[in-house]
Parts: structure tokens; C-alpha cells; sequence
């Protein structure tokens, strides 16, 4: 409301226009980091397939140089490796999807509210009654 306040003397318009900026920016500010968990949250499975991948790949090769029986325990390590980097890819995962989604649901409803009280500044400084706003 200070920033309304601060532009008083300007037209409705322009302190539209000035609040519509500030509100951007403070967006802006908000989501910086919800970007990074979203980066984190795409990436960190693929990962996890990659060590899939690399445990399988392990797994035939050693099975590949043997001859003879096929002992469970050839396979065991590689399909370890195979496991763990799976399950740490989503452990990664998902509370990154969580966390930037659930920041993001916090900045837009932020965002709306401020909006809401910015609008309705706007209106008392240009004489309307805004009780029935409420």
C-alpha cells in the first residue's frame, strides 16, 4: 500500500502500471530457487537411470566372460549398483518435486493476495468505497 501511497499524485493508470512492475519483480525474487529444485528434480532421476544402465551393463559383462553355471552372486554387484543409484535418484527426486511445486503454489497464492490488496489501494486513492470488498 506504501508504494501506491508514494504514487498518489499519479494517474490510476500509471499506478497500475508501477505496481504491475513491482509485483513482477518481487515474483521474480520469489521463484529464483524454485527454478533450481525444478532443475533438480528433472535431472536427479535421469541420473539414477544412468547408474541403471551402468549396474546392467556390469552385470552382462560379467556374465558375458564366464563360462559354465551362472552363479546368482555374478549378478548381485552390478544389479546393487543398479538398485541404489535408482532409488537415490528418486530419494532426490521427488521431495525436489514436491519442494517446487509446493513453493510454487505458496508465491502464486503470495502474489494473489498482494495483487488483491494492491487493487483494491488503487481504488481508495481514486475515492472508491472498497468496504464491501471485504
Amino acid at each position: 500500500m506504501a508504494l501506491l501511497n508514494q504514487h498518489a499524485d499519479q494517474s490510476r493508470v500509471m499506478r497500475t502500471d508501477i505496481a504491475a512492475i513491482w509485483l513482477h519483480n518481487r515474483q521474480r525474487k520469489l521463484s529464483h530457487g524454485i527454478r533450481m529444485l525444478q532443475i533438480i528434480a528433472l535431472i536427479a532421476p535421469l541420473l539414477g537411470l544412468l547408474g541403471t544402465v551402468i549396474g546392467l551393463i556390469q552385470v552382462f559383462d560379467n556374465l558375458g566372460d564366464h563360462q559354465g553355471p551362472i552363479n546368482p552372486s555374478m549378478m548381485a554387484e552390478g544389479l546393487g549398483i543398479a538398485m541404489k543409484t535408482t532409488a537415490a535418484g528418486l530419494i532426490v527426486a521427488v521431495p525436489a518435486v514436491i519442494g517446487a511445486h509446493g513453493f510454487q503454489l505458496w508465491v502464486d497464492k503470495l502474489i494473489a493476495m498482494t495483487e488483491q490488496v494492491l487493487n483494491v489501494g488503487n481504488l481508495r486513492i481514486e475515492g472508491v468505497c472498497t468496504e464491501a470488498l471485504k
